[in-house]
């Protein structure tokens, strides 16, 4: 007889039937185990941190077709400039009770895009959201907290950004027409962010046309200093412009989230969603032309361990600590100066505000501060902002369109994230198991 070659044994292959079913008995014997233990199962609940809020839907239905996303902005309140007589009666001050609230806020509303001021700490805030996003920095020259970005890390990337230094520039040069150069009216360390982001391959509203540039922004503080204000914001707004050109995206809309230290009822708000101003609106702007100053403009009004003394917003009494005044310096006025540019740039200068669009019935400005049923700004979230010493609505995103063609729809709102109750704020932020900043999150869904 020949002898015969034994058969070579084949490896076991599971099927995918028996691995599936492996698998959910591994993940139901590793559920138990983390039960016993006393550890959470399953998604992360952000909202035990701090106090959720419901999306007001506008009344628009969403169109399958179109493209949508959900924006967000935020001060976050830098720990450096964390002061107890800022915030008397706060019990979320120390960084080991603020650092959990600050990035679950973030994560628990889960936007596609986040427009943060007052970004510090990096090393302990980043990793909590690198699984979700990408991110893109910026500081004023030798300021210990700056602005960011983040944009979810699966549907977009960055084409391009570019940091914007307010010190740096001038709303206008002089020209062959002879136009002053009218430039700024101290140092103030602040910052424009503006970021191109293009949707992914196979994300939803991708497509290689579609996309969307984003800004954020945090203004100067001081209430004193209304023109300084305004004249910030309107470069922002040139150079989102001259960035939008640059990179042939005219039709693509732009998101701009912001501290913008300005109310409803004043000359920057009024001049940036394109309102007429009041009598009363161009007096302040007057008034605020003329430098008021005690000390040197390129520091802050006062100097603790080397870093500037910039509380996010404060009380108007603070500026009583300008009791000296240098001499009267004039500046070229205002309205005629964002009038020139608006021409010279061809800037339409009408944002739109998401949440003044959404038309809330509750937990408005307009219910705080009665405005005439003609003019902008009644329906912004009565409270952005809100502590035992002040209390005000400083904070925006806005909607600028993009230039019509035969791709471009303007942007809707769809929902807001709703404001939260006055009740809920007493005695003032920050507040544990509430916010870890003294401002609010607005946030809101758009479809374009």
């Amino acid at each position: 007889m020949g002898s015969t070659t034994p058969r070579e044994k084949q490896p076991y292959v599971p099927t995918p039937e028996q691995i599936q079913l492996a698998n959910e008995r591994k993940a139901r014997r590793l559920a138990g185990k983390m039960q016993q233990a006393g550890a959470p199962t399953g998604p992360p609940d952000y909202s035990r941190w701090i106090l959720p809020r419901k999306w007001l839907p506008v009344g628009f239905p969403s169109t399958p077709t179109r493209t949508r996303i959900t924006i967000m902005t935020w001060n976050m309140l830098a720990q450096s400039l964390v002061r107890r007589e800022l915030f008397p009666g706060s019990d979320c001050l120390k960084i080991k009770d603020r650092e959990q609230m600050l990035s679950a806020e973030i994560l628990h509303y889960d936007a596609d895009i986040v427009c943060l001021q007052e970004v510090d700490r990096l090393n302990t805030l980043l990793p909590r959201l690198r699984d979700t996003y990408n991110n893109i920095y910026a500081s004023g020259p030798g300021k210990l907290h700056g602005c960011m970005l983040l944009y979810r890390r699966s549907r977009f990337e960055e084409i391009s950004s570019k940091v914007v230094y307010y010190d740096e520039e001038s709303l206008l040069k002089v020209g062959t027409d002879g136009g002053e150069s009218s430039g700024a009216t101290r140092r103030t360390k602040n910052i424009g962010l503006i970021a191109a982001l293009r949707f992914k391959d196979g994300s939803p509203g991708s497509s290689e046309h579609n996309g969307c540039l984003v800004a954020t922004t945090h203004l100067f503080w001081h209430p004193r200093y209304t023109y300084e204000r305004t004249r910030q914001a309107f470069i922002l707004l040139r150079e989102i412009q001259k960035f939008r050109s640059a990179l042939q995206l005219q039709s693509w809309p732009v998101f701009i989230g912001g501290d913008f230290n300005s109310q409803p009822t004043e000359p920057t708000y009024s001049l940036l969603v394109g309102q007429q101003l009041l009598d009363v609106q161009k007096a302040e702007l007057e008034t605020s032309r003329v430098v008021h100053v005690s000390i040197d403009p390129t520091v802050g009004l006062s100097t603790v361990s080397g870093e500037e003394q910039e509380p996010s917003e404060a009380p108007s009494s603070l500026g009583n600590k300008c009791q000296k005044h240098r001499k009267e310096v004039p500046t070229k006025g205002l309205v005629q100066v964002t009038s020139r540019i608006a021409f010279r740039e061809g800037l339409q200068v009408a944002l739109r505000s998401v949440y003044d669009e959404a038309r809330m019935s509750s937990d408005t400005f307009g219910q705080r501060h009665g405005l005439p049923s003609d003019r902008r700004g009644s329906s912004e979230a009565m409270w952005t902002s809100f502590t035992p010493l002040w209390r005000l609505t400083l904070d925006y995103i806005f909607v600028w369109d993009g230039v019509h063609d035969e791709r471009h729809v303007d942007p809707r709102v769809l929902s807001v994230l709703a404001p939260h109750k006055t009740e809920s704020l007493e005695p003032g932020l920050p507040r544990k198991g509430i916010c870890a900043s003294d401002h609010i999150a607005l946030a809101a869904e758009v479809e374009w």
